[in-house]
């Protein structure tokens, strides 16, 4: 009996191996028909704004632009964020839809009757594009039908660089009065979407500030921004609450400096500087909200 149930046993485990091997056989066969048919490939797609990847993870993605606004005489500037799109997979991509989302706030309407311009291997004619408005949102699209493997385009939605930074007089005992400026960030949404694959969504918050050339810029977000935000997170946190941010909280802030060149463009009366970023224009800095030299304070 003991023989007879050992048998049965060692086959009832010859039975689970070669099931097991069965499965997994048939898994590899699988594998090796969608390999052979080409199941496993498929377009992928890249979006990136100034060398950074758009929708990639959950943080904004963060922008600081120099303007010398004394040079633009307070008329309008035309700003752009030069978005790129790549496929860089094996099989093409179809129906892609760009989507940026603004508040009304932005003013993004004015901007539609502004001649349209695209780059890379397609034409205008071969984007669709459209506006519309939902309460107080804005939505300019874009929609191009197909996107072969290794292709990419470009596009430059217009908008608005308004100054992010307000300086007030606050009086003191007599004549005398102490300057402060504040400044403050604006925001809006970019959404890829394309048949087939995932959808990729991003937060984009930037700032324009008054800046006499790119190092000027540099140096003021050093002085302005960085030491400001890192001050504001130490006197708003105790201690103990600092000293663990220092400890586990290892993932430094990242900022895209951007100073673009300006065109004066004249219609009439109507003055405004339209502007031109390229590599030479951005610079990609990050830093440490919680540091040492600020825990003591």
């Amino acid at each position: 009996m003991k023989d007879r149930n050992l048998i049965i046993g060692v086959i009832g485990i010859l039975v689970g191996i070669f099931g097991v091997a069965v499965s997994i056989l048939s898994i590899r066969s699988s594998v090796d028909i969608a390999e052979r048919s080409g199941s496993f490939e498929k377009g992928e797609l890249v979006a990136r704004i100034a060398r950074q990847d758009v929708g990639t993870k959950r943080e904004p993605i963060n922008i600081i632009f120099g303007i010398d606004f004394n040079e633009v005489n307070s008329n309008l500037v035309i700003g752009h964020f030069p978005l790129a799109i790549l496929n860089s997979g094996k099989k093409s991509i179809n129906n892609i839809t760009v989507t940026y989302q603004y508040h009304e706030s932005f003013s993004r309407h004015a901007f539609e009757h502004l001649s349209f311009e695209a780059e890379g291997t397609y034409e205008v004619k071969e984007l669709d594009r459209s506006f519309s408005k939902m309460g107080s949102q804005h939505y300019a699209s874009y929609r191009l039908r197909h996107l072969a493997p290794g292709m990419s385009f470009g596009l430059n939605d217009p908008i608005a660089l308004h100054k992010t930074e307000v300086t007030e007089k606050i009086p003191l005992e007599g004549s005398a009065y102490l300057p402060v400026t504040l400044k403050f960030w604006r925001f809006f949404d970019i959404l890829i979407t394309a048949q087939d694959l995932p959808r990729l969504k991003q937060d984009i918050h930037f700032q324009v500030i008054d800046a006499k050339s790119k190092d000027d810029l540099i140096a003021r977000f050093k002085k302005d921004i960085a030491y400001d935000e890192a001050d504001k997170l130490r006197n708003e946190s105790t201690f103990i609450e600092y000293l663990g941010y220092m400890l586990f909280n290892k993932h430094p802030k990242s900022v895209i400096l951007v100073y673009p060149e300006l065109r004066k463009v004249e219609v009439g009366e109507i003055v405004m500087y339209d502007s031109f970023v390229t590599d030479e224009n951005i610079t990609t800095a990050s830093y440490e909200l919680a540091s040492i030299d600020f825990l003591m304070k």
